[in-house]
């Protein structure tokens, strides 16, 4: 059996996939750390992994487009 010293593991904050990472190797470019703010104003911040990070974006997109239409509702 092998040991190998020196990895990271990263696990997705949504679906809970794994995966240990060497570091220099390119597998971290797969996983992002997003930063949100709610409603109360509380900041947080969690790790997906890049088809949960996809799923994401899209819902952030809808969520600007939904804000730049109430925005739009305002002006008079």
């Amino acid at each position: 059996m092998a040991k190998t010293e020196g990895v990271t593991l990263y696990e997705c904050d949504r679906c809970a996939s794994k995966e240990y990472i060497k570091p220099g190797s390119s597998g971290g470019h797969f996983w992002h750390t997003i930063t949100r703010i709610d409603a109360e104003g509380v900041q947080t911040s969690r790790l997906l992994c890049e088809t949960c990070y996809q799923d994401y974006t899209g819902l952030i997109k809808q969520h600007d487009e939904e804000f730049q239409t109430f925005m739009k509702g305002g002006k008079k």
